[in-house]
């Protein structure tokens, strides 16, 4: 997962007529590969809500999902992952996956280079007996989804 400010991208426009998004240029103009690469993002948008969306019910089926959002100073943490002040379920939910959700709802490009799962699987081992194994699978599936996306746009 890239740090916060590598997650906010630059979509000014360049002295070549381009628009730079996180490493994918865009043409101003609509040229065929320009319907190309916003037909496979916008696919790649809805493929990554469902999987958030699958995200958010496994961790509600096995009680990870709170109500109460962490406190402000939790929220303020300057670590990745805030991991000195919250959970990694927390992270997951008041973090991530809003970012996530906020990067689809303005069309802006997703993170290219996304490794939830190694953590999560550092992480949830030590919530035995729960079975966090579903939880693992849609966060593989994200990171495959994001880690194929940036190679997808050309």
């Amino acid at each position: 997962m890239r740090p916060e400010s590598e997650l906010k991208h630059n979509r000014g426009a360049g002295a070549s007529g381009t628009a730079s998004s996180g490493g994918t240029l865009w043409l101003k103009s609509r040229s065929p590969s320009h319907y190309r690469q916003s037909m496979t993002l916008t696919a790649q948008h809805a493929e990554i809500r469902e999987h958030l969306q699958s995200l958010q019910a496994q961790l509600q089926a096995l009680d990870l999902w709170s109500a109460a959002p962490p406190s402000a100073e939790a929220m303020a943490s300057t670590m990745p992952f805030m991991y000195d002040t919250l959970e990694f379920h927390q992270w997951l939910q008041w973090v991530f996956v809003p970012r996530l959700h906020a990067l689809i709802e303005a069309g802006s490009p997703l993170p290219g280079n996304c490794n939830t799962h190694a953590l999560g699987e550092h992480e949830f081992a030590r919530l035995a007996p729960r079975d966090c194994a579903p939880v693992l699978a849609v966060l593989q599936r994200i990171d495959q989804r994001l880690n194929a996306g940036a190679g997808a746009t050309h």
